[in-house]
């Protein structure tokens, strides 16, 4: 099938359905961190992530082969984290687009290295760093079906408290984790 009947196709791989399952299972976790290192928040990386695999879906047929799958993905994950940024400006970090400009290759370059236990023990070694208070809050942000609210309820301090406290810890761990990924060493 030439390429030009797979851009004439419905949206989707087009007969492809295979090749993209097999390219998109083997580094779905890695456009995953992507994501998360750019967002740093866990609920915000997964509706990026939901939103980035069904383009990646549809815009499979443009997809060039022999080229980076991973590299292609964490594009369009990329654009998705910047229309999301626009989406919820009163909801995300301050980080500028310019930050996330300068970020992101070097982002990818980790990413595209076959480094996804790396990322994880890393992202241990950070979690393991915060104070056992910031630990216990984080897990208990986290478990299915809590809520700030309920998490406040729990501890004894309002909302308003516990977002920010969460808030805190995101951007220790996201400092920790860039600082760890960018230098290419352990954190200290």
């Amino acid at each position: 099938m030439t390429s030009q009947a797979r851009e004439d196709g419905p949206p989707g791989p087009a007969g492809h359905g295979e090749e993209f399952v097999r390219l998109f299972t083997r580094c779905q976790r890695k456009i995953y961190w992507y994501i998360f290192a750019l967002l740093h928040d866990y609920h915000d990386t997964e509706e990026v992530f939901q939103d980035t695999a069904l383009v990646l879906w549809q815009k499979f047929a443009t997809f060039q082969p022999g080229t980076s799958f991973v590299a292609w993905a964490c594009r369009v994950a990329y654009l998705k984290v910047l229309r999301f940024r626009d989406d919820h400006k009163r909801d995300v970090p301050c980080f500028s687009n310019d930050f996330l400009e300068e970020v992101a290759p070097e982002l990818l370059a980790v990413i595209d290295v076959d480094a996804t236990d790396v990322l994880h023990e890393r992202l241990a070694d950070c979690f393991n760093r915060l104070s056992e208070p910031d630990r216990d809050l984080i897990q208990r942000r986290y478990k299915p079906g809590a809520t700030t609210k309920r998490v406040a309820a729990e501890v004894g301090r309002s909302p308003d408290a516990v977002y920010k406290a969460l808030r805190r810890i995101h951007e220790a761990l996201f400092d920790c984790m860039t600082t760890s990924l960018l230098d290419g060493r352990q954190p200290s």
